[in-house]
């Protein structure tokens, strides 16, 4: 287990401020969650790049990344000089 990831109920590993977020809403209003499909909030993950965002960044590995849309997951991602393994 790793800083900052929380494992659900079901198995998944979800960021761990988003848990506390998703508490506090539901400590709120307790049926907020009641009868919703939440899957989308964890299948997809959008990618935003600093060189996406700041003109004229310069990236450091000198390529653009351009599949902005990918699985989430951490057994999943494999970018560019960073490597992920699988939380068990």
């Amino acid at each position: 287990m790793h800083r900052g990831i929380y494992k659900t109920d079901k198995g998944l590993f979800i960021n761990a401020d988003i848990n506390g977020a998703g508490n506090i809403l539901r400590k709120e209003y307790p049926y907020a969650y009641d009868g919703q499909e939440l899957s989308y909030l964890y299948e997809t993950t959008k990618v935003v790049s600093y060189t996406d965002i700041y003109i004229g960044a310069k990236s450091l590995c000198n390529e653009r990344y351009t599949g902005k849309n990918h699985q989430s997951g951490i057994e999943n991602v494999n970018h560019q000089k960073i490597f992920y393994r699988k939380i068990e």
